[in-house]
């Protein structure tokens, strides 16, 4: 099981560092994860001048998209080469994570970008999605993600923000952690329990609860302190560490 502990998708040249802070002392990968486009460089015909890229779904040209997650990916790995590590995997973020799950053409304008740079980076996205489906097609590895802190819907997609469900109850993602990683199994809205393949757990980091007195406790039931800024680096985990869950019997 992979920590994903989500930073965010990758930003502009001073967000791109701040999150690379972890790497500079110890060995550690970062991930690229890719808003709906940049636009940088392209004039008008990229998304990253549009309001609200990220958050809604924008229908940008497959060719202008593959150029534009390839810059991001040549970008962010370049800081991250620089700090003394690299990039290891390649996420969508936001809308255009949600758009990759069926949409043919982003989505394979997407795997085409990664296929283009390094056909050794691993893709994360939601597994059945059309995403995943390409990137294996075109020789990548694919990782399937789980959200701990997102309600599912019976066909195990995430609820849509602003929808009754979206977002879980602080007090109910430990136990949802733990199946997902152990029986890789789900509660969707309805009730009903949803097989969800995944090999990778992601928190977001401004879910209720996420960040607490004592540390960042990632799947709870633990006493291990995961974050704490006064370490250096402040993370117990790094992107890429995997976590062997133990039954204490509690």
């Amino acid at each position: 099981m992979v920590a994903n502990p989500r930073r965010g998708p990758a930003g502009g040249r001073d967000q791109r560092k701040c999150r690379l802070w972890l790497s500079r002392r110890r060995p550690a990968y970062a991930g690229a994860r890719l808003p709906a486009g940049r636009g940088a460089g392209r004039g008008d015909r990229g998304t990253g001048r549009l309001p609200g890229f990220g958050r809604r779904f924008i229908d940008v040209d497959p060719d202008d998209l593959r150029a534009d997650a390839l810059y991001q990916i040549g970008a962010l790995d370049a800081f991250a080469r620089a700090a003394g590590s690299r990039v290891a995997y390649v996420k969508p973020h936001g809308a255009l994570y949600n758009a990759v799950v069926h949409h043919e053409r982003q989505a394979s304008a997407v795997v085409a970008s990664v296929t283009a740079y390094d056909g050794e980076l691993d893709l994360l996205g939601l597994p059945g999605s059309r995403l995943l489906s390409l990137g294996a097609a075109a020789g990548l590895r694919t990782i399937g993600e789980g959200f701990v802190d997102r309600g599912y819907t019976p066909d195990g997609r995430l609820v849509p923000r602003g929808e009754p469900g979206a977002l879980v109850d602080a007090a109910a993602i430990p136990e949802r952690a733990v199946r997902m990683a152990r029986e890789r199994v789900v509660r969707a809205v309805d009730g009903r329990d949803v097989h969800v393949p995944v090999e990778s757990l992601c928190v977001h980091g401004d879910s209720p609860g996420a960040v607490a007195a004592g540390g960042w406790q990632l799947i709870g039931r633990t006493d291990e302190t995961l974050w704490n800024e006064d370490w250096d680096p402040p993370a117990l985990l790094s992107p890429g560490m995997r976590v062997r869950l133990v039954d204490q019997g509690c």
